[in-house]
């Protein structure tokens, strides 16, 4: 089990909201919020994609549970050739800390610059 509002590197509200991450023997993982209405009403709002199982009180909107919000969003024109424009003029510094020897700036320029433009030509 895991709490991450123990973490240090999470933002976290234990008064209003705290969590367990639950591994069974048998594999099966939970992942287990409590929370006030306020947080709940908040997150609600901000991402679409849940199921209310059980709302006893009555106090949670009936909204339909939708994933439109995730939905791939063709990129315009412009987008795609700046995107593009991006990932080919910052892979030029890849190459140029390779022949530096210079690898965790290499790493950085993968992993923070480059990977993010592939994987929105990608999307």
């Amino acid at each position: 089990m895991q709490y991450p509002e123990e973490n240090s590197f999470y933002e976290n509200d234990v008064e209003n909201c705290y969590g367990w991450l639950i591994q069974f023997t048998d594999g099966n993982r939970l992942d287990l919020h409590v929370c006030t209405l306020t947080p709940v009403l908040k997150d609600l709002k901000r991402d679409g994609l849940y199921k209310i199982l059980f709302d006893k009180d009555n106090c949670l909107p009936n909204i339909k549970a939708t994933d439109r919000e995730y939905w791939v969003k063709k990129p315009t024109e412009l987008q795609f050739s700046h995107t593009c424009n991006e990932f080919w003029w910052s892979l030029n510094n890849v190459a140029k800390g390779l022949w530096r020897e210079e690898i965790p700036y290499v790493m950085d320029m993968l992993n923070y610059v480059i990977r993010p433009q592939l994987t929105r030509l990608l999307q």
